[in-house]
Protein backbone atom coordinates (compact mmCIF):
# COMPACT_ATOMS: atom_id res chain seq x y z
CA UNK A 1 0.00 0.00 0.00
CA UNK A 2 1.35 3.37 -0.97
CA UNK A 3 1.46 6.07 1.58
CA UNK A 4 -1.15 8.90 0.76
CA UNK A 5 0.23 12.28 0.10
CA UNK A 6 -0.55 15.37 2.16
CA UNK A 7 -2.75 16.80 -0.61
CA UNK A 8 -4.88 13.65 -0.68
CA UNK A 9 -5.25 13.73 3.04
CA UNK A 10 -6.24 17.39 2.91
CA UNK A 11 -8.70 16.69 0.08
CA UNK A 12 -10.29 13.86 1.98
CA UNK A 13 -10.67 15.99 4.99
CA UNK A 14 -12.19 18.78 3.05
CA UNK A 15 -14.47 16.50 1.06
CA UNK A 16 -15.19 13.42 2.99
CA UNK A 17 -18.35 12.60 1.13
CA UNK A 18 -16.54 12.49 -2.15
CA UNK A 19 -14.08 9.65 -1.12
CA UNK A 20 -14.91 5.96 -1.47
CA UNK A 21 -15.48 3.79 1.67
CA UNK A 22 -12.41 1.63 0.97
CA UNK A 23 -10.18 4.56 0.76
CA UNK A 24 -11.56 6.00 3.97
CA UNK A 25 -10.85 2.70 5.85
CA UNK A 26 -7.27 2.60 4.68
CA UNK A 27 -6.71 6.14 5.77
CA UNK A 28 -8.10 5.40 9.23
CA UNK A 29 -5.75 2.40 9.75
CA UNK A 30 -2.79 4.43 8.74
CA UNK A 31 -3.64 7.09 11.27
CA UNK A 32 -3.99 4.52 14.04
CA UNK A 33 -0.57 3.03 13.20
CA UNK A 34 1.04 6.41 13.37
CA UNK A 35 -0.54 7.05 16.74
CA UNK A 36 0.66 3.69 18.13
CA UNK A 37 4.22 4.23 16.93
CA UNK A 38 4.32 7.61 18.48
CA UNK A 39 2.98 6.22 21.72
CA UNK A 40 5.67 3.51 21.79
CA UNK A 41 8.36 6.05 21.12
CA UNK A 42 7.04 8.24 23.90
CA UNK A 43 6.89 5.28 26.28
CA UNK A 44 10.49 4.28 25.47
CA UNK A 45 11.63 7.81 25.95
CA UNK A 46 9.82 7.94 29.27
CA UNK A 47 11.38 4.69 30.46
CA UNK A 48 14.87 5.78 29.51
CA UNK A 49 14.51 8.91 31.47
CA UNK A 50 12.73 7.34 34.43
CA UNK A 51 14.90 4.09 34.70
CA UNK A 52 14.32 0.27 34.70
CA UNK A 53 12.74 -1.17 37.80
CA UNK A 54 14.94 -3.74 39.62
CA UNK A 55 14.96 -5.55 42.97
CA UNK A 56 18.06 -5.06 45.14
CA UNK A 57 19.60 -6.40 48.28
CA UNK A 58 22.21 -5.13 50.72
CA UNK A 59 25.68 -6.69 50.95
CA UNK A 60 25.76 -7.60 54.60
CA UNK A 61 28.65 -8.44 56.91
CA UNK A 62 27.73 -11.39 59.10
CA UNK A 63 28.91 -14.88 60.13
CA UNK A 64 28.76 -17.27 57.19
CA UNK A 65 26.87 -20.35 58.30
CA UNK A 66 26.54 -23.43 56.10
CA UNK A 67 23.98 -26.14 56.67
CA UNK A 68 24.60 -29.67 55.54
CA UNK A 69 22.58 -32.83 55.61
CA UNK A 70 23.07 -36.47 54.83
CA UNK A 71 21.40 -39.83 55.02
CA UNK A 72 22.75 -42.25 57.59
CA UNK A 73 22.21 -45.80 58.73
CA UNK A 74 22.44 -47.16 62.25
CA UNK A 75 25.36 -49.57 62.61
CA UNK A 76 26.76 -51.56 65.47
CA UNK A 77 29.27 -54.30 66.10
CA UNK A 78 27.81 -57.66 65.17
CA UNK A 79 29.20 -61.05 64.27
CA UNK A 80 27.93 -64.19 62.61
CA UNK A 81 28.80 -67.35 64.55
CA UNK A 82 29.42 -70.40 62.40
CA UNK A 83 30.51 -73.94 63.20
CA UNK A 84 34.26 -74.40 62.53
CA UNK A 85 33.56 -77.84 61.08
CA UNK A 86 30.68 -79.96 59.96
CA UNK A 87 28.69 -81.58 62.75
CA UNK A 88 25.27 -82.16 64.18
CA UNK A 89 23.85 -79.63 66.64
CA UNK A 90 23.51 -81.37 69.97
CA UNK A 91 22.02 -78.53 72.02
CA UNK A 92 21.23 -74.78 71.75
CA UNK A 93 21.40 -72.66 74.90
CA UNK A 94 20.04 -69.25 73.79
CA UNK A 95 17.03 -67.73 72.06
CA UNK A 96 16.67 -64.68 69.88
CA UNK A 97 16.91 -61.51 71.95
CA UNK A 98 18.67 -63.19 74.87
CA UNK A 99 21.57 -61.21 76.35
CA UNK A 100 24.91 -63.01 76.24
CA UNK A 101 28.37 -62.36 77.65
CA UNK A 102 31.72 -62.97 76.03
CA UNK A 103 32.58 -66.67 76.02
CA UNK A 104 29.05 -67.84 76.82
CA UNK A 105 28.14 -71.21 75.27
CA UNK A 106 25.65 -70.75 72.44
CA UNK A 107 25.43 -74.30 71.12
CA UNK A 108 27.14 -77.67 71.43
CA UNK A 109 27.96 -80.04 68.59
CA UNK A 110 28.26 -83.83 68.94
CA UNK A 111 31.87 -84.61 70.05
CA UNK A 112 32.30 -88.18 71.41
CA UNK A 113 35.13 -89.24 69.03
CA UNK A 114 36.99 -86.03 69.75
CA UNK A 115 36.70 -86.55 73.52
CA UNK A 116 38.19 -90.05 73.21
CA UNK A 117 41.02 -88.65 71.08
CA UNK A 118 41.72 -85.92 73.62
CA UNK A 119 41.85 -88.47 76.45
CA UNK A 120 44.26 -90.74 74.56
CA UNK A 121 46.51 -87.85 73.59
CA UNK A 122 46.42 -86.52 77.15
CA UNK A 123 47.57 -89.87 78.54
CA UNK A 124 50.41 -90.06 76.03
CA UNK A 125 51.38 -86.48 76.76
CA UNK A 126 51.48 -87.11 80.52
CA UNK A 127 53.72 -90.18 79.99
CA UNK A 128 56.05 -88.17 77.75
CA UNK A 129 56.12 -85.36 80.30
CA UNK A 130 57.03 -87.85 83.08
CA UNK A 131 59.88 -89.25 80.94
CA UNK A 132 61.08 -85.72 80.28
CA UNK A 133 61.04 -84.90 84.00
CA UNK A 134 62.94 -88.09 84.85
CA UNK A 135 65.53 -87.43 82.14
CA UNK A 136 65.90 -83.86 83.29
CA UNK A 137 66.34 -84.98 86.91
CA UNK A 138 68.97 -87.57 85.92
CA UNK A 139 70.79 -85.01 83.81
CA UNK A 140 70.65 -82.45 86.61
CA UNK A 141 71.98 -84.97 89.15
CA UNK A 142 74.80 -86.04 86.82
CA UNK A 143 75.67 -82.42 86.13
CA UNK A 144 75.78 -81.63 89.83
CA UNK A 145 77.93 -84.72 90.55
CA UNK A 146 80.31 -83.97 87.70
CA UNK A 147 80.53 -80.33 88.76
CA UNK A 148 81.31 -81.37 92.35
CA UNK A 149 83.99 -83.77 91.13
CA UNK A 150 85.57 -81.11 88.96
CA UNK A 151 85.53 -78.57 91.78
CA UNK A 152 86.95 -81.10 94.26
CA UNK A 153 89.69 -82.16 91.79
CA UNK A 154 90.55 -78.52 91.15
CA UNK A 155 90.73 -77.87 94.89
CA UNK A 156 92.94 -80.93 95.44
CA UNK A 157 95.19 -79.90 92.57
CA UNK A 158 95.55 -76.39 93.92
CA UNK A 159 96.27 -77.71 97.44
CA UNK A 160 98.88 -80.19 96.10
CA UNK A 161 100.48 -77.41 94.08
CA UNK A 162 100.61 -75.20 97.19
CA UNK A 163 102.18 -78.04 99.25
CA UNK A 164 104.69 -78.70 96.50
CA UNK A 165 105.69 -75.05 96.38
CA UNK A 166 106.00 -74.98 100.18
CA UNK A 167 108.17 -78.17 100.25
CA UNK A 168 110.33 -76.88 97.41
CA UNK A 169 110.84 -73.59 99.21
CA UNK A 170 111.76 -75.43 102.42
CA UNK A 171 114.23 -77.67 100.56
CA UNK A 172 115.83 -74.70 98.85
CA UNK A 173 116.12 -72.91 102.19
CA UNK A 174 117.69 -75.95 103.90
CA UNK A 175 120.11 -76.38 101.04
CA UNK A 176 121.16 -72.77 101.30
CA UNK A 177 121.57 -72.81 105.14
CA UNK A 178 122.21 -76.37 106.41
CA UNK A 179 124.72 -77.56 103.82
CA UNK A 180 127.17 -74.65 104.28
CA UNK A 181 126.86 -75.04 108.04
CA UNK A 182 127.59 -78.75 107.83
CA UNK A 183 130.61 -78.12 105.60
CA UNK A 184 131.91 -75.46 108.01
CA UNK A 185 131.33 -77.77 111.00
CA UNK A 186 133.28 -80.59 109.29
CA UNK A 187 136.16 -78.24 108.45
CA UNK A 188 136.22 -76.94 112.00
CA UNK A 189 136.27 -80.50 113.42
CA UNK A 190 139.09 -81.49 111.07
CA UNK A 191 141.14 -78.41 112.08
CA UNK A 192 140.56 -79.06 115.80
CA UNK A 193 141.53 -82.72 115.38
CA UNK A 194 144.72 -81.71 113.51
CA UNK A 195 145.66 -79.18 116.20
CA UNK A 196 145.16 -81.78 118.95
CA UNK A 197 147.30 -84.30 117.10
CA UNK A 198 150.03 -81.71 116.64
CA UNK A 199 150.00 -80.90 120.36
CA UNK A 200 150.02 -84.57 121.37
CA UNK A 201 152.85 -85.57 119.03
CA UNK A 202 155.07 -82.59 120.00
CA UNK A 203 157.49 -80.71 117.77
CA UNK A 204 159.27 -82.57 115.02
CA UNK A 205 163.11 -82.33 114.78
CA UNK A 206 162.94 -80.38 111.58
CA UNK A 207 160.63 -77.89 113.31
CA UNK A 208 163.12 -77.55 116.21
CA UNK A 209 165.97 -77.13 113.76
CA UNK A 210 164.06 -74.56 111.89
CA UNK A 211 163.23 -72.76 115.11
CA UNK A 212 166.92 -72.77 116.11
CA UNK A 213 167.85 -71.40 112.67
CA UNK A 214 165.24 -68.72 113.04
CA UNK A 215 166.61 -67.88 116.54
CA UNK A 216 170.17 -67.69 115.15
CA UNK A 217 169.03 -65.47 112.31
CA UNK A 218 167.21 -63.27 114.78
CA UNK A 219 170.30 -63.05 117.01
CA UNK A 220 172.52 -62.08 114.03
CA UNK A 221 170.00 -59.47 112.98
CA UNK A 222 169.98 -58.19 116.57
CA UNK A 223 173.81 -57.86 116.66
CA UNK A 224 173.80 -56.04 113.34
CA UNK A 225 171.03 -53.71 114.45
CA UNK A 226 172.87 -52.96 117.72
CA UNK A 227 176.11 -52.18 115.87
CA UNK A 228 174.29 -49.94 113.43
CA UNK A 229 172.63 -48.14 116.29
CA UNK A 230 175.94 -47.57 118.04
CA UNK A 231 177.41 -46.26 114.84
CA UNK A 232 174.55 -43.86 114.30
CA UNK A 233 174.82 -42.64 117.89
CA UNK A 234 178.50 -41.96 117.38
CA UNK A 235 177.97 -40.23 114.11
CA UNK A 236 175.15 -38.31 115.55
CA UNK A 237 177.40 -37.14 118.35
CA UNK A 238 179.80 -35.99 115.73
CA UNK A 239 177.03 -34.29 113.80
CA UNK A 240 177.60 -36.46 110.76
CA UNK A 241 174.00 -37.77 110.67
CA UNK A 242 170.70 -36.39 111.69
CA UNK A 243 168.82 -37.22 114.82
CA UNK A 244 166.14 -38.92 112.66
CA UNK A 245 168.69 -41.36 111.37
CA UNK A 246 169.72 -42.14 114.94
CA UNK A 247 166.08 -42.73 115.89
CA UNK A 248 165.54 -44.99 112.92
CA UNK A 249 168.56 -47.08 113.83
CA UNK A 250 167.26 -47.38 117.37
CA UNK A 251 163.86 -48.47 116.03
CA UNK A 252 165.45 -51.15 113.91
CA UNK A 253 167.37 -52.41 116.93
CA UNK A 254 164.23 -52.67 119.02
CA UNK A 255 162.45 -54.64 116.28
CA UNK A 256 165.38 -56.99 115.91
CA UNK A 257 165.44 -57.51 119.68
CA UNK A 258 161.68 -58.30 119.70
CA UNK A 259 162.08 -60.75 116.83
CA UNK A 260 165.02 -62.41 118.62
CA UNK A 261 162.96 -62.76 121.81
CA UNK A 262 160.05 -64.27 119.86
CA UNK A 263 162.28 -66.74 118.05
CA UNK A 264 163.86 -67.77 121.37
CA UNK A 265 160.38 -68.19 122.92
CA UNK A 266 159.17 -70.32 120.00
CA UNK A 267 162.30 -72.43 120.21
CA UNK A 268 161.82 -72.81 123.95
CA UNK A 269 158.13 -73.92 123.43
CA UNK A 270 159.12 -76.43 120.82
CA UNK A 271 161.86 -77.82 123.01
CA UNK A 272 159.61 -77.96 126.08
CA UNK A 273 156.56 -79.55 124.22
CA UNK A 274 152.77 -78.77 124.72
CA UNK A 275 151.45 -77.84 128.11
CA UNK A 276 148.59 -79.83 129.60
CA UNK A 277 146.18 -76.91 129.46
CA UNK A 278 146.89 -76.48 125.73
CA UNK A 279 146.11 -80.13 125.13
CA UNK A 280 142.94 -79.83 127.23
CA UNK A 281 141.89 -76.70 125.30
CA UNK A 282 142.55 -78.44 121.98
CA UNK A 283 140.52 -81.42 123.10
CA UNK A 284 137.69 -79.10 124.16
CA UNK A 285 137.78 -77.38 120.79
CA UNK A 286 137.68 -80.76 119.08
CA UNK A 287 134.66 -81.88 121.14
CA UNK A 288 132.85 -78.64 120.29
CA UNK A 289 133.63 -78.98 116.59
CA UNK A 290 132.53 -82.63 116.62
CA UNK A 291 129.24 -81.61 118.37
CA UNK A 292 128.59 -79.01 115.71
CA UNK A 293 129.39 -81.57 113.06
CA UNK A 294 126.94 -84.07 114.57
CA UNK A 295 124.22 -81.39 114.73
CA UNK A 296 124.85 -80.38 111.15
CA UNK A 297 124.73 -84.01 110.09
CA UNK A 298 121.28 -84.26 111.79
CA UNK A 299 120.13 -81.20 109.93
CA UNK A 300 121.52 -82.64 106.74
CA UNK A 301 119.31 -85.68 107.32
CA UNK A 302 116.29 -83.31 107.31
CA UNK A 303 117.22 -82.38 103.74
CA UNK A 304 116.40 -85.92 102.74
CA UNK A 305 113.05 -85.56 104.47
CA UNK A 306 112.42 -82.36 102.50
CA UNK A 307 113.38 -84.14 99.29
CA UNK A 308 110.95 -86.97 100.01
CA UNK A 309 108.25 -84.41 100.85
CA UNK A 310 108.83 -82.58 97.54
CA UNK A 311 108.57 -85.89 95.69
CA UNK A 312 105.34 -86.76 97.51
CA UNK A 313 103.85 -83.33 96.69
CA UNK A 314 104.78 -83.74 93.03
CA UNK A 315 103.04 -87.13 93.06
CA UNK A 316 99.97 -85.51 94.64
CA UNK A 317 99.91 -82.90 91.87
CA UNK A 318 100.02 -85.56 89.20
CA UNK A 319 97.30 -87.54 90.94
CA UNK A 320 95.00 -84.50 91.38
CA UNK A 321 95.52 -83.44 87.75
CA UNK A 322 94.63 -86.94 86.62
CA UNK A 323 91.48 -86.81 88.79
CA UNK A 324 90.62 -83.40 87.31
CA UNK A 325 91.10 -84.70 83.78
CA UNK A 326 88.91 -87.67 84.60
CA UNK A 327 86.18 -85.40 86.06
CA UNK A 328 86.29 -83.15 82.99
CA UNK A 329 86.15 -86.19 80.73
CA UNK A 330 83.09 -87.33 82.66
CA UNK A 331 81.36 -84.14 81.42
CA UNK A 332 81.56 -85.49 77.90
CA UNK A 333 79.51 -88.46 79.02
CA UNK A 334 76.79 -86.01 80.04
CA UNK A 335 76.14 -85.34 76.35
CA UNK A 336 74.33 -88.66 76.09
CA UNK A 337 72.11 -87.80 79.05
CA UNK A 338 71.56 -84.34 77.61
CA UNK A 339 70.50 -85.74 74.25
CA UNK A 340 68.18 -88.14 76.00
CA UNK A 341 66.69 -85.27 78.02
CA UNK A 342 66.21 -83.13 74.91
CA UNK A 343 64.58 -86.01 73.11
CA UNK A 344 62.25 -86.56 76.08
CA UNK A 345 61.37 -82.86 76.17
CA UNK A 346 60.70 -82.91 72.43
CA UNK A 347 58.38 -85.88 72.89
CA UNK A 348 56.66 -84.06 75.75
CA UNK A 349 56.26 -80.85 73.72
CA UNK A 350 54.95 -82.84 70.76
CA UNK A 351 52.50 -84.59 73.04
CA UNK A 352 51.33 -81.27 74.48
CA UNK A 353 50.89 -79.86 70.98
CA UNK A 354 48.92 -82.94 69.98
CA UNK A 355 46.73 -82.51 73.07
CA UNK A 356 46.16 -78.85 72.23
CA UNK A 357 45.28 -79.79 68.69
CA UNK A 358 42.88 -82.44 69.91
CA UNK A 359 41.42 -79.98 72.44
CA UNK A 360 41.11 -77.43 69.66
CA UNK A 361 39.12 -79.94 67.68
CA UNK A 362 37.00 -80.55 70.76
CA UNK A 363 36.67 -76.80 71.37
CA UNK A 364 35.48 -76.43 67.78
CA UNK A 365 32.50 -78.46 68.89
CA UNK A 366 31.50 -75.71 71.32
CA UNK A 367 30.18 -72.43 69.87
CA UNK A 368 30.86 -69.41 72.11
CA UNK A 369 29.67 -65.80 72.06
CA UNK A 370 32.49 -63.60 70.71
CA UNK A 371 31.57 -60.57 72.84
CA UNK A 372 28.89 -59.21 75.15
CA UNK A 373 25.58 -58.33 73.51
CA UNK A 374 22.37 -60.08 72.57
CA UNK A 375 21.27 -62.72 70.09
CA UNK A 376 20.03 -60.94 66.99
CA UNK A 377 19.15 -64.09 65.06
CA UNK A 378 19.11 -67.78 65.89
CA UNK A 379 19.29 -70.04 62.86
CA UNK A 380 19.96 -73.43 64.47
CA UNK A 381 17.94 -76.01 66.39
CA UNK A 382 19.03 -79.28 68.01
CA UNK A 383 19.45 -81.98 65.37
CA UNK A 384 20.40 -79.59 62.56
CA UNK A 385 23.60 -80.14 60.61
CA UNK A 386 26.07 -77.27 61.02
CA UNK A 387 28.81 -76.28 58.56
CA UNK A 388 31.43 -73.49 58.38
CA UNK A 389 29.54 -71.80 55.52
CA UNK A 390 26.20 -71.44 57.31
CA UNK A 391 25.80 -68.92 60.21
CA UNK A 392 24.03 -70.35 63.23
CA UNK A 393 23.75 -67.14 65.28
CA UNK A 394 24.10 -63.38 64.83
CA UNK A 395 25.44 -61.64 67.95
CA UNK A 396 24.81 -57.90 68.23
CA UNK A 397 26.79 -55.78 70.70
CA UNK A 398 24.46 -53.89 73.01
CA UNK A 399 24.79 -50.19 73.81
CA UNK A 400 27.54 -49.51 71.25
CA UNK A 401 25.60 -48.41 68.14
CA UNK A 402 26.47 -45.45 65.93
CA UNK A 403 25.29 -43.88 62.66
CA UNK A 404 27.29 -44.04 59.45
CA UNK A 405 26.26 -40.95 57.47
CA UNK A 406 26.95 -40.78 53.73
CA UNK A 407 27.97 -37.19 52.94
CA UNK A 408 28.39 -36.05 49.34
CA UNK A 409 31.93 -34.94 48.64
CA UNK A 410 30.80 -31.43 47.62
CA UNK A 411 29.08 -31.05 51.02
CA UNK A 412 32.07 -32.23 53.07
CA UNK A 413 33.68 -28.81 53.75
CA UNK A 414 31.41 -27.80 56.67
CA UNK A 415 31.61 -31.20 58.37
CA UNK A 416 33.84 -30.97 61.47
CA UNK A 417 34.93 -33.61 63.97
CA UNK A 418 33.24 -33.01 67.32
CA UNK A 419 30.45 -30.98 65.67
CA UNK A 420 26.95 -31.42 67.18
CA UNK A 421 24.29 -32.65 64.75
CA UNK A 422 20.54 -33.22 64.74
CA UNK A 423 19.24 -36.70 64.03
CA UNK A 424 15.74 -37.51 62.80
CA UNK A 425 14.17 -40.75 61.71
CA UNK A 426 11.02 -41.65 59.85
CA UNK A 427 10.22 -44.12 62.61
CA UNK A 428 9.85 -41.26 65.10
CA UNK A 429 8.17 -38.32 63.28
CA UNK A 430 8.37 -34.97 64.97
CA UNK A 431 11.25 -35.97 67.24
CA UNK A 432 14.83 -34.71 67.06
CA UNK A 433 17.83 -36.35 68.68
CA UNK A 434 21.33 -35.06 69.38
CA UNK A 435 24.55 -36.60 68.10
CA UNK A 436 28.20 -35.72 67.55
CA UNK A 437 30.50 -36.13 64.57
CA UNK A 438 32.94 -38.70 65.91
CA UNK A 439 35.12 -39.30 62.86
CA UNK A 440 35.27 -38.13 59.24
CA UNK A 441 36.32 -40.80 56.77
CA UNK A 442 39.59 -40.58 54.84
CA UNK A 443 38.26 -41.94 51.55
CA UNK A 444 35.71 -40.81 48.99
CA UNK A 445 33.72 -43.88 47.91
CA UNK A 446 32.00 -44.05 44.49
CA UNK A 447 28.22 -43.95 44.84
CA UNK A 448 26.85 -45.90 41.92
CA UNK A 449 23.54 -47.03 43.34
CA UNK A 450 21.81 -43.63 42.89
CA UNK A 451 24.08 -41.28 40.89
CA UNK A 452 26.73 -42.56 38.54
CA UNK A 453 30.05 -40.77 39.11
CA UNK A 454 29.03 -39.32 42.50
CA UNK A 455 31.24 -39.94 45.52
CA UNK A 456 30.47 -40.00 49.22
CA UNK A 457 32.50 -39.84 52.40
CA UNK A 458 31.40 -41.92 55.38
CA UNK A 459 31.05 -39.87 58.55
CA UNK A 460 30.60 -41.65 61.86
CA UNK A 461 28.02 -40.05 64.15
CA UNK A 462 28.22 -40.87 67.86
CA UNK A 463 24.99 -41.38 69.82
CA UNK A 464 26.75 -40.70 73.14
CA UNK A 465 24.94 -37.36 73.76
CA UNK A 466 21.60 -39.21 73.84
CA UNK A 467 20.07 -40.70 76.93
CA UNK A 468 20.30 -44.52 77.07
CA UNK A 469 16.55 -44.81 76.59
CA UNK A 470 16.82 -42.75 73.38
CA UNK A 471 19.84 -44.71 72.10
CA UNK A 472 17.84 -47.92 72.43
CA UNK A 473 15.35 -46.53 69.90
CA UNK A 474 17.89 -46.72 67.08
CA UNK A 475 18.02 -50.27 65.80
CA UNK A 476 20.84 -51.57 63.58
CA UNK A 477 20.05 -50.93 59.91
CA UNK A 478 17.55 -48.11 60.58
CA UNK A 479 17.70 -45.16 58.14
CA UNK A 480 18.14 -41.68 59.63
CA UNK A 481 18.61 -38.09 58.48
CA UNK A 482 21.55 -36.03 59.74
CA UNK A 483 21.62 -32.22 59.76
CA UNK A 484 24.38 -29.92 60.94
CA UNK A 485 25.42 -26.28 60.87
CA UNK A 486 28.90 -24.85 60.64
CA UNK A 487 30.12 -21.26 60.73
CA UNK A 488 32.85 -21.20 58.07
CA UNK A 489 33.72 -17.51 58.55
CA UNK A 490 32.85 -15.41 61.62
CA UNK A 491 32.72 -12.10 59.68
CA UNK A 492 32.06 -12.51 55.95
CA UNK A 493 30.60 -10.35 53.14
CA UNK A 494 27.40 -12.09 52.00
CA UNK A 495 25.15 -11.48 48.97
CA UNK A 496 22.11 -13.41 47.70
CA UNK A 497 22.91 -16.16 45.25
CA UNK A 498 20.49 -14.60 42.64
CA UNK A 499 22.62 -11.45 42.43
CA UNK A 500 25.63 -13.28 40.95
CA UNK A 501 26.05 -13.45 37.17
CA UNK A 502 28.63 -15.48 35.26
CA UNK A 503 30.28 -14.90 31.89
CA UNK A 504 32.96 -16.79 30.09
CA UNK A 505 35.81 -15.45 32.25
CA UNK A 506 34.54 -14.64 35.72
CA UNK A 507 31.61 -13.76 37.96
CA UNK A 508 30.16 -10.31 38.49
CA UNK A 509 27.23 -8.37 39.99
CA UNK A 510 25.44 -5.09 39.20
CA UNK A 511 25.87 -2.51 41.96
CA UNK A 512 23.44 0.41 42.21
CA UNK A 513 25.28 3.68 42.65
CA UNK A 514 23.30 6.96 42.55
CA UNK A 515 20.44 5.42 40.54
CA UNK A 516 22.73 3.88 37.91
CA UNK A 517 24.26 0.45 37.48
CA UNK A 518 27.92 -0.39 37.92
CA UNK A 519 29.24 -3.78 36.82
CA UNK A 520 31.60 -5.21 39.50
CA UNK A 521 33.85 -8.25 39.09
CA UNK A 522 33.87 -10.36 42.25
CA UNK A 523 35.68 -13.35 43.78
CA UNK A 524 33.32 -15.90 45.31
CA UNK A 525 33.95 -18.30 48.16
CA UNK A 526 31.61 -20.92 49.65
CA UNK A 527 27.86 -20.72 49.27
CA UNK A 528 24.84 -22.06 51.07
CA UNK A 529 21.24 -22.33 49.92
CA UNK A 530 20.63 -18.55 50.02
CA UNK A 531 23.88 -16.61 50.11
CA UNK A 532 27.41 -16.65 48.77
CA UNK A 533 30.58 -15.59 50.57
CA UNK A 534 32.37 -12.76 48.71
CA UNK A 535 36.14 -12.90 49.03
CA UNK A 536 36.88 -9.79 46.96
CA UNK A 537 35.22 -7.06 44.84
CA UNK A 538 32.49 -5.93 47.26
CA UNK A 539 32.25 -4.18 50.60
CA UNK A 540 29.63 -4.45 53.25
CA UNK A 541 26.75 -2.00 52.83
CA UNK A 542 26.83 -1.87 49.01
CA UNK A 543 23.57 -2.49 47.10
CA UNK A 544 23.43 -5.24 44.46
CA UNK A 545 20.68 -6.03 41.95
CA UNK A 546 18.94 -9.34 42.62
CA UNK A 547 16.19 -9.44 39.96
CA UNK A 548 15.35 -7.40 36.85
CA UNK A 549 18.87 -7.83 35.49
CA UNK A 550 17.70 -8.77 31.99
CA UNK A 551 19.09 -6.41 29.40
CA UNK A 552 20.95 -4.31 31.95
CA UNK A 553 24.16 -2.65 30.92
CA UNK A 554 26.68 -0.72 32.96
CA UNK A 555 25.62 2.90 33.46
CA UNK A 556 21.86 2.31 32.93
CA UNK A 557 19.43 4.22 35.12
CA UNK A 558 17.33 1.98 37.36
CA UNK A 559 14.58 2.26 39.90
CA UNK A 560 15.59 0.06 42.86
CA UNK A 561 13.17 -1.75 45.11
CA UNK A 562 14.75 -3.37 48.24
CA UNK A 563 13.93 -6.95 49.05
CA UNK A 564 13.27 -7.98 52.60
Amino acid sequence: MTKPTAAEISSNVRNPNGASPTRRSKSHAWVVSVILICGALLAGWFRMNRGQEVSTALCRSAPFEVEWSATGYVECRQADVCAPQVGRVLSVGVREGDPVHAGQVLAQLASRPEEAGVQAESDASRAAAADARASQAALLEAQQTQQAQVERAKADSEAARDRYQEATASLDHDRQVIHPTAVAAGAEADAARADLLDLQEGARPEEIAQAKASAADAEAALVNAHAEWDRMVRLGGEGAVSKQSVDNAREQFLRAQAAHDHALAALTLLEQGPRPEQVAAAKARLRGAEGKLAASEGETASLEVDRRRVAECAADIRSSQAALAEAIAAGERLATLRQQSLAAEARSAQGAATVRQAQSGLADRTLLAPFEGFVGRRLADPGDMASPTQPLFTIVEAGRSWIAAEVDEQDLAPVRQGQPVTITAAAYPGREFSGTVERVGDEAIPQTEIRTGARIVRVRISLAPMLPVDRDLFKPGMETNIAGKTILAPNAILVPNDAILTDTTSQYVFVVDDGRTRQRRIQCGDMNGKETEILGGLRGGEIVIVSGKEGLVAGARVVAHRQD
